[in-house]
C-alpha cells in the first residue's frame, strides 16, 4: 500500500504549466504607521476546511478532474509597504506521464467584475484580436508562456525552496518581495502555527529563516490574515483590537523588529467593515503600493467576494470600498498584484491570471496554472513564480519554484 502510494505522489510530482510571464519591477511600499484566525486545528471563516474538487480525500490531485470529499486543504506612508498616518470550480488538466498542463480558457473571467473607468487609447474593443485570444487587450506586462516545476521535495528535479519550510507540515506562502528575495511563511496544517520570515537570494536559492511568530503576536495570524508585501518589510493583516486591516512595518532587510501596528492606511476600509458586519480577510497589497485586494464574507453567505480599493499616493490611505470586482462564484483570494491592469487569484484547484484594459474595467482570464495554490510572480521579467502546491494534503504543501520556457532558450532561470 505504502508502495503504490509513494509512486503516486513521485508520478504527480512534476507538471508543465502555462501562464504569463513578465512583470513589473520592484516598487518599495512605505508603512508608518480584526479578527482572530480559526485554531490551527480547524474553524469555521476564511480559511478552507474541504477538499478542493480534483483531489482526493487525501489531498492528492485527481488528473481526471472528479469531484472528491474528505481532508482539508489548507499615515505617513502605508501598507504594502504601508503609509499614511494623515490622511471553486475545478479546473481543467490533463494528465500523462506524471506531469499536467492547462488548456485556454479566455471566457470564464470576462464578465467579472465592473466597468467604470475610461479606456486607454490602445485598448481593443471585442472580437479583436489580442495576445493570448482576449477579446480586449490589456496593457498588462504578463504574457502567456510555459511554466515547469517540480513540488515534490526528495524527488531528484525538485524545486522546492529547500531553505524555506519544514517537510512534512503545510508551510503556506504569505507572500513574498517583488524580487523573490524575502518570502514569509506559516507552519499550519500539521505545524505549529508559527511564522517565519526568510531573507536571502533567489538567484541561488539560498535563505536564512527567523521565526518572528512572538513578534507578530498582536496582529491576526493564519491563512488569509498576515501577508507580506511586495516590498519585504511591510507585513498587512487582519486586525485583533477591532475589524478590519493594520500594518507592521521593519526598518530594513537586514532586521527581524517589527514597529507598532499602524491601521491608519486603512482607515476608510476599517470604517467601511465596522459598518458592515462583515469578516475580511486575505489582504494584498499590489506591486506599486496603489492598490489593496481583499475578500470580504458575512455570516451565512458561501460567496467571498474580491473587493479592490486604491488610493493616488503612497501617503493617503486606501478609499472606501463599494462594488466588488468579483463575486466570488469563480475565482477567490488574489495572491499577487504585479501590475493595475493584473491579478493572480485562486480558481478552484489552480491559480488564474486575470487581465484587464484599465483599472476599473472588467478581468477577463488570460490563463490557468493548474495545481498551484498561491502564486507570486518575482523578478522584474516575472520569469519565476513562486508558489505553493502539494502532491497529497495541506501538511505536504511546499514553496517551490516555477519557471517559463520560452521557444528554443529553455528557461528563463
Amino acid at each position: 500500500m505504502h508502495g503504490k502510494l509513494g509512486l503516486l505522489i513521485a508520478s504527480l510530482a512534476s507538471f508543465i504549466a502555462t501562464t504569463p510571464a513578465g512583470c513589473v519591477p520592484d516598487v518599495t511600499l512605505r508603512s508608518t504607521a480584526t479578527e482572530t484566525d480559526d485554531a490551527a486545528a480547524g474553524g469555521s471563516g476564511p480559511n478552507r476546511s474541504s477538499t478542493p474538487a480534483g483531489r482526493d480525500a487525501g489531498g492528492r490531485i485527481d488528473a481526471s478532474g472528479g469531484s472528491a470529499s474528505g481532508g482539508a486543504p489548507a499615515g505617513g506612508a502605508s501598507a504594502g509597504g504601508v503609509p499614511s498616518s494623515g490622511g471553486t470550480s475545478p479546473h481543467d488538466a490533463s494528465s500523462e506521464g506524471g506531469k499536467t498542463s492547462n488548456g485556454h480558457d479566455s471566457s470564464a473571467g470576462a464578465d467579472a467584475g465592473h466597468a467604470d473607468a475610461t479606456p486607454d487609447s490602445d485598448a481593443r474593443s471585442p472580437g479583436s484580436t489580442c495576445e493570448g485570444g482576449l477579446d480586449v487587450c490589456s496593457p498588462s506586462v504578463c504574457r502567456p508562456a510555459t511554466y515547469g516545476g517540480d513540488y515534490l521535495r526528495q524527488s531528484a528535479t525538485s524545486t522546492v525552496l529547500a531553505d524555506v519550510g519544514v517537510f512534512g507540515v503545510q508551510n503556506i506562502l504569505s507572500g513574498a518581495s517583488s524580487d523573490g528575495n524575502v518570502i514569509m511563511e506559516q507552519r499550519w496544517c500539521g505545524g505549529d502555527g508559527s511564522t517565519w520570515l526568510y531573507d536571502g537570494d533567489l538567484a541561488t536559492r539560498k535563505y536564512t529563516g527567523t521565526d518572528i511568530t512572538s513578534e507578530l503576536s498582536d496582529i491576526g495570524i493564519g491563512e488569509g490574515h498576515r501577508y507580506l508585501a511586495p516590498d519585504g518589510l511591510t507585513i498587512v493583516a487582519t486586525r485583533l483590537d477591532g475589524p478590519g486591516f493594520t500594518a507592521r512595518r521593519r526598518a530594513s532587510r537586514s532586521s527581524t523588529s517589527f514597529s507598532a501596528a499602524d491601521a491608519s492606511a486603512f482607515t476608510n476600509v476599517n470604517d467601511w467593515v465596522a459598518s458592515s458586519n462583515a469578516d475580511v480577510a486575505y489582504p494584498t497589497i499590489s506591486f506599486d503600493g496603489l492598490a489593496l485586494y481583499f475578500t470580504w464574507a458575512t455570516p451565512g453567505n458561501v460567496r467571498w467576494p474580491t473587493y479592490e480599493v486604491r488610493r493616488a499616493r503612497l501617503d493617503l490611505p486606501f478609499e472606501r470600498p463599494s462594488a466588488p470586482v468579483l463575486d466570488g462564484s469563480d475565482y477567490t483570494q488574489v495572491s499577487a498584484a504585479p501590475d493595475p491592469w493584473t491579478i493572480f487569484i485562486q480558481r478552484g484547484w489552480g491559480v488564474a491570471v486575470l487581465v484587464r484594459p484599465w483599472p476599473g474595467a472588467a478581468f477577463e482570464q488570460l490563463e490557468l496554472i493548474p495545481n498551484l495554490i498561491r502564486a507570486v510572480p518575482v523578478e522584474a521579467s516575472c520569469g519565476i513564480v513562486l508558489a505553493n502546491a502539494s502532491p497529497g494534503g495541506c501538511m505536504w504543501e511546499e514553496v517551490f519554484v516555477v519557471s517559463a520556457q520560452r521557444g528554443d532558450a529553455g528557461p528563463d532561470h
